[in-house]
This record gives structure tokens, sequence and C-alpha cells, in this order.
């Protein structure tokens, strides 16, 4: 039976999350030698209440309160399919492409998620310096990542959602177009996959 909601961490029903959950994850993987890579997939609030809740959880997981450490946090899921099949704007494009081009991509669908990308990793940062900044994209649509530096986004991993159906499993290609580029990432994670 779990507690009411008013019992947890006070952000809790504020963000609808139960921390409870989250702390037990952390210290079972903590019992087990096993760093967390927590997915934050919230992209559709404010920039103020994404600063805010980045922030929450970093500091709540940075090793010093009790509460254990969550080391890297990904910062959204795939933006890079939303910014090219998103409807709820007029520059709509459709989705061909490989993702590369920015002609592959809403405009207006990336200027909406440039703040929120902003305000979610200051969040983090502000919560925990250490702690490891996650963007990553679903198969070449690597345009993401060159929109995100033209436009002072920093991180720290870059992450590729890679499915053995894509270009028949080679990911060498996507390694190679990251590898030449200049994306501010130090590592890459590559969870790979069936659909």
């Amino acid at each position: 039976r779990r507690p009411p909601r008013s019992t947890l961490f006070p952000y809790a029903t504020l963000f609808r999350s139960d921390y409870e959950y989250l702390d037990s994850v952390v210290d079972l993987c903590s019992r087990y030698d096993m760093q967390v890579l927590l997915v934050m997939d919230d992209n559709t609030s404010s920039p103020d209440i994404l600063r805010t809740r980045y922030k929450t959880i970093a500091t709540r997981y940075n090793g010093k309160n009790g509460h254990g450490t969550i080391p890297y946090i990904q910062v959204f899921n795939e933006v890079d399919i939303w910014c090219m099949t998103a409807k709820d704007f007029s520059d709509k494009p459709k989705y061909e492409g490989n993702g590369t081009d920015a002609a592959h991509y809403s405009k207006q669908a990336l200027e909406h998620m440039l703040p929120n990308f902003k305000a979610a990793i200051e969040g983090l940062k502000a919560g925990n310096p250490n702690c490891k900044a996650v963007i990553n994209i679903s198969y070449t649509h690597t345009y993401l990542f060159d929109y995100l530096k033209q436009n002072g986004v920093t991180w720290d991993i870059t992450g590729l959602d890679w499915y053995a159906n894509m270009r028949d499993g080679d990911y060498d290609w996507i390694l190679n177009r990251l590898h030449i580029g200049t994306l501010p990432a130090r590592a890459y994670y590559i969870p790979c996959g069936t659909t």
C-alpha cells in the first residue's frame, strides 16, 4: 500500500511523480553496483516548470541527501521524431528524409523545444553539476544535435536509440556521422533493440 502523495517528497503532487518508487529503484541499482540513467520524458511543461523539476530530481539524487545517486539524466526522449512530425505547427514538413537536414524538421517545433532543452539542462546542472546531461535521437536524425549546438545548448553525452531494422542494423554510419561532426559530447550510448 502506497502512502498518500502528501507524505512523499513535497514536489510529488506538483509533478505527479512517485519519489518512493524512484528511491527504491536507485537503492536497488546501487546494491548491485549499477548506475542509473534516468529518462525524463516530459517535454510539454513550461521552461520554468522543467527547470524546477530537473533541479529537484538532480538535487534529490546527488548522493548527498540520503536518496542515492543518479549520475545520468536524459533530457526528454527522441524529440527529433516529434519535431519532424508535429501536427501542431503550420510549417509541418512531410515525414521525409533521414533527419540530417533542417528541411526535414518543423522550424516552429524546434524553436518551441529550444527553451525547454535549455531550462531542463540549467535545472539539472543547478541541482547537481556532476550529473551528466544526455540528449538522444532516433535513427539518423542528427540535425537536432546541430540545431541545439548552433543555439547554445550544451550536454555531456549523446544518446542514439538504434534498432535492428535501421539501416540493416549498421550503426557505423551514424557513429561516423557523429564523429566527423562537432558535437559537444564526449561519449555515446546506444541502446539497441528490435521493433
